[in-house]
């Protein structure tokens, strides 16, 4: 009999805490930053000098976590990332800045969304010939689409 009171206020107790909500995040991210919660990653990689390099970004209630690989010779390897602190910047004419802060490192990503589940984004293009680049060389400009992969 006892045991069978035991099982029950276990029971109950565990039902009644399965109804009590997670506690808010002690630092959640912006307003602006809502729209870029899930996972993300990049619709191509970035091809530099023989290696090709995947990002991977999830962005949480309160932080991001970044994710790089790279792929030498067909040997995949996880070579950086980590937890960041997330800001997130509207401006008027709808584009965000996302300024992602690393423990050794800080980086922006100036993100236009185009829907629920994609964004874009632009960068400069390296040199990747080896020696200086030619006098005459200019960077081009790439756009990324990044589409959302989780919630």
């Amino acid at each position: 009999m006892k045991v069978a009171l035991l099982l029950a206020a276990i029971v109950l107790s565990s039902s009644a805490q399965a109804d009590i909500p997670p506690p808010p995040p002690d630092d959640p991210i912006g307003p602006d930053c809502q729209p870029f919660l899930g996972v993300w990653t990049p619709s191509v990689p970035e091809v530099a000098r023989g290696a090709t390099r995947w990002q991977l970004i999830a962005v949480g209630s309160e932080k991001a976590m970044l994710i790089e690989y790279v792929n030498l010779q067909d040997v995949n390897m996880i070579v950086g990332g980590g937890e960041a602190a997330l800001t997130c910047d509207a401006t008027a004419d709808g584009v965000t800045i996302l300024t992602f802060k690393l423990k050794d490192d800080e980086f922006t990503l100036t993100a236009r969304l185009s829907g629920d589940a994609i964004f874009a984004t632009e960068r400069q293009s390296t040199y990747n010939s080896s020696g200086p680049p030619p006098e005459d060389w200019k960077p081009d400009t790439i756009t990324t689409t990044w589409t959302r992969i989780a919630r």
